[in-house]
């Protein structure tokens, strides 16, 4: 039997419904009399604030008629319910208004929509694909929302091609600036199936998903990366390194150093570590950038040519050395800060000051010890910038 206080709950409910009309619904005998609640009635599940039994629930979805009037109130408390992490409820509402007749096409897509979004709550993320699917086909209102909603679904996934296939239906319906970031984002999806199919050994279709990813966003850095890397594997390093090199000049800082060690892998290869070190020395002069300058510096140190790093810093002006990090002139010798660095208004600080070199997430603020090209944490692409880019 239910507690005292849940058959008060379910008293006060039924009066509440019931005082707005006169009369509630009366079968007998098979016949059944239908007459339409008044507004204040639908509006009722607004005011829900404390918990509701499941037996009031069932009469509430059994009580109320579903139709245009009452549509909203039947989402609204199915709303609540979701924000309350109570998906079968939420479900059980959204499941009853898809049984009723009386709604047009366009109610039925809402309802549909609300009950996908259920399901990826819930973690039922087949039964959210169908209906996502079935509102792509079918529905002009929700169309554009469902493949959105699609394209996250298969990311979370991890089904690329499946994210490509919502990513391209989505581009009709984008204005120009939106089709760009899509087309990139679309660029990311081609380059994890490279990566499956250089896993795989499958290097034709891994060329394949790499040349629509360059088609997708041919502004893109990654592809240039992937395919180096499958020159690399296939024993090609002139290909690898002709593949990075072009493509050098204005790369941000965590982009250039994953080119730079394949162009470094390249070069070894080729037994022309002296070329790649003068590459990115040639890349110093042309952009003049601080942190090309500190890739340089910690190349040459670990050449054991200090010296020439001794020339190239005398030679520049100090606004340069003043953007340079303090986590390299840390690992500089005494007498070569001493020699450079002494009178410029630069300060050693220690390395163990420092802290270890690692990635943040520029959106969400997530930390990560290695380069990523997705957040783990919010999902978004290409957001990792060096934490420890500490300037004076």
């Amino acid at each position: 039997m239910p507690p005292l206080s849940d058959l008060s709950f379910l008293f006060l409910l039924v009066a509440a419904m019931a005082s707005g009309w006169g009369l509630a619904r009366w079968q007998l005998k098979g016949k059944l009399r239908e007459e339409p609640l008044p507004r204040e009635t639908y509006e009722l599940p607004y005011y829900f604030s404390g918990e509701i039994p499941d037996y009031a629930l069932d009469a509430f979805i059994s009580a109320v008629d579903v139709n245009s009037d009452t549509l909203e109130t039947h989402l609204s408390m199915a709303a609540i319910h979701r924000r309350r992490g109570e998906m079968d409820r939420a479900i059980r509402i959204h499941e009853n208004l898809l049984k009723r007749d009386g709604l047009t096409a366009s109610q039925v897509s809402q309802a549909k929509f609300e009950l996908a979004l259920d399901y990826i709550k819930a973690g039922l993320h087949d039964r959210a694909e169908e209906y996502l699917q079935e509102l792509v086909e079918k529905s002009g209102t929700h169309r554009i929302a469902a493949l959105h909603m699609l394209i996250d679904l298969y990311q979370d996934a991890k089904d690329w091609l499946k994210a490509s296939y919502a990513a391209n239906e989505l581009l009709d319906y984008l204005d120009i600036a939106d089709q760009e970031k899509l087309q990139h984002r679309c660029s990311h999806f081609y380059c994890e199936c490279a990566e499956i199919s250089i896993q795989n050994k499958d290097y034709l279709s891994a060329r394949r998903h790499i040349k629509r990813a360059e088609v997708a966003a041919p502004k893109a850095f990654r592809p240039l990366i992937l395919m180096a890397s499958l020159e690399l594997q296939l024993n090609h390093p002139e290909r690898a390194r002709s593949a990075i090199e072009k493509h050098l000049s204005g790369v941000s800082i965590e982009l250039l150093e994953e080119a730079l060690k394949l162009l470094k892998q390249s070069c070894q290869q080729l037994g022309k570590n002296d070329e790649y070190i003068a590459t990115i020395e040639a890349l110093y002069q042309s952009s003049r950038a601080a942190h090309v300058l500190t890739l340089l510096a910690r190349e040459l140190i670990a050449a054991e040519q200090s010296d020439r790093l001794h020339q190239i810093l005398i030679e520049y002006p100090p606004s340069d050395l003043a953007n340079l990090p303090l986590a390299i002139i840390a690992q500089w010798d005494d007498a070569l800060i001493a020699a450079i660095v002494s009178g410029r208004g630069l300060n050693k600080r220690k390395t163990s000051d420092l802290g270890e070199e690692n990635y943040q997430c520029h959106h969400c603020g997530l930390e990560l010890k290695e380069f990523m090209w997705q957040c783990p944490g919010c999902r978004r692409w290409e957001t990792l910038r060096t934490r420890n880019q500490i300037h004076v």
